[in-house]
């Protein structure tokens, strides 16, 4: 029969190696957790958690074998019940060096319906809300703009109000003249290449001979160069273009369309690893399922503060699955958790101890560690300016 022996416990975590992440000098993931990059290898995600495609591991052991064998001494009693004996998140390190593709993520009933369908391409059956923490800056686009602007557009960019009608962003329901209109973007661009191909032939012209092009034009550019004949390239104009600041955050409901361009972030989510692609990728695209997942709201999204006047940050998100919290530790700094919570954390800034008990160990940049629930009472001193992203299973 297996012990649990209820202390800390250092996690070795899988990096997923995406055609977007950054090579090089250059890669954030690498500095961080204290390795050299190999030549020319993208380093794109860090994975933190018991997703099935990547747990992360310990000495002997994975972390998703070892909540399966102790779920209650992991998650806690309250946790296990209500997520069946599964960690509901997923954390990650994402860096971006180039954009993500143009996506969007399913609702729970959504995930369900696909995963059944295409389990290739939706490989579970779980919802993928997620916030994404700045680590320095990020720059995304996030959402629609609104109706007002996406017209200016269109009469800014004539070659767009060519392949769709304008007249479909004019009805009287918001909502469903602008799924009406991206439906129509997004759909004959699939069926009609060549005619794609030739509105963006003229959007080169009228960008190139602009004397002062705008951030959306210098990423059109990079981005008509790698992609080609691709109908995400209208998303630039048509997204709100986002930067965020080391400690702002944004969160990301189910059916908010979004791509990452540029920037390393803390993202945490849900446990699920569907995605709904539909531009600036070689991935499998699924057009159809994105038109119909999305949730067309329009206007700039709520852009999370990080709170200055404590050491801790708490980032609501409005799910059950996950909270994160973000701890800025002064040298000497002390904190004393008492009660059973899992939290899995990683160290982006500094050094830190810990004791429990007989247990007294330390910690660096790039450790990640996980605080079973079992474990009453820990102490964690900074012994540098240290800087720490947790996640827990919300008590409510």
């Amino acid at each position: 029969m297996k012990i649990l022996k209820i202390q800390p416990y250092l996690l070795e975590n899988e990096i997923q190696h995406y055609a977007w992440g950054q090579k090089n000098d250059e890669a954030f993931i690498p500095k961080l957790i204290g390795i050299t990059p190999q030549n020319d290898l993208p380093y794109a995600e860090l994975w933190i958690g018991a997703h099935p495609k990547a747990p992360s591991k310990l000495i002997d052991t994975d972390l998703l074998e070892m909540i399966h064998s102790f779920p209650e001494e992991i998650l806690g009693e309250k946790a296990t019940a209500r997520f069946r004996g599964n960690l509901p998140f997923l954390m990650k390190v994402l860096t971006a060096g180039e954009a993500l593709s143009i996506q969007a993520h399913p609702n729970k009933a959504q995930a369900e319906i696909l995963h059944e369908k295409d389990p290739e391409n939706y490989p579970d059956n779980n919802h993928k809300p997620e916030i994404a923490i700045a680590l320095d800056d990020l720059t995304a686009l996030v959402g629609f703009r609104t109706i007002r602007e996406m017209l200016n557009v269109l009469d800014n960019y004539p070659p767009i109000g060519e392949f769709v009608s304008p007249e479909l962003l004019k009805g009287d329901n918001e909502r469903e003249s602008l799924k009406a209109f991206y439906t129509e973007i997004m759909t004959k661009a699939e069926s009609n290449p060549d005619e794609l191909e030739l509105v963006l032939v003229k959007m080169d012209e009228l960008i190139s001979l602009k004397n002062e092009k705008s951030e959306a034009d210098e990423f059109y550019i990079e981005l008509r160069q790698k992609y080609g004949t691709d109908v995400g390239l209208f998303s630039l104009y048509f997204f709100n273009l986002l930067h965020l600041s080391q400690g702002e955050a944004v969160f990301l409901s189910a059916g908010i369309p979004h791509a990452y361009l540029k920037g390393n972030i803390i993202e945490c989510m849900a446990n699920s690893d569907n995605v709904v692609r539909a531009g600036l990728t070689p991935k499998f695209k699924d057009i159809s399922t994105l038109v119909d997942i999305l949730t067309y709201d329009t206007g700039l999204p709520i852009i999370l503060q990080e709170d200055k006047n404590s050491y801790q940050t708490e980032y609501k998100v409005p799910v059950p699955d996950f909270a994160i919290l973000m701890k800025k530790l002064k040298p000497g700094k002390e904190i004393k958790n008492f009660g059973k919570r899992l939290e899995i954390f990683i160290i982006t800034e500094g050094q830190i101890h810990i004791q429990s008990g007989d247990f007294s160990d330390e910690y660096q940049k790039g450790d990640a560690l996980l605080i079973p629930a079992a474990l009453n009472c820990y102490k964690i001193t900074a012994t540098e300016p240290a800087t720490l992203f947790s996640a827990i299973i919300p008590e409510n």
